[in-house]
């Protein structure tokens, strides 16, 4: 039995039709980290950096943009161990504030 979690954070984005809040939410996507650039690489965006900083074991964070035609969907995604959940979450949080 694995000791890892998949906890995502996520609220309405913005729909495809407009231009100016696809282009804004795709930049905050690239601030926050929208993952590692390097296959396999646990990265290092600004969001995997507060997680690291609490967690005692392994984590990866990282953000999510989608657009759909009516809304949009935009979040972080982390994994961390069982045990950093709430710390790491917290930090997540925090840095998202």
């Amino acid at each position: 039995q694995s000791s890892l979690v998949h906890i995502a954070l996520a609220c309405e984005g913005v729909s495809s039709k407009d231009e100016k809040g696809v282009l804004t939410s795709l930049l905050l996507n690239e601030v926050m980290g929208k993952g590692p650039n390097i296959k396999w690489s646990a990265g290092s965006n600004r969001l995997q950096r507060a997680a690291q900083a609490v967690a005692d074991g392994p984590c990866l964070v990282s953000s999510f943009n989608l657009h759909y035609t009516e809304s949009g969907l935009f979040g972080v995604h982390i994994m961390c161990n069982n045990n950093d959940t709430h710390k790491v979450v917290k930090a997540v949080w925090n840095e998202c504030s």
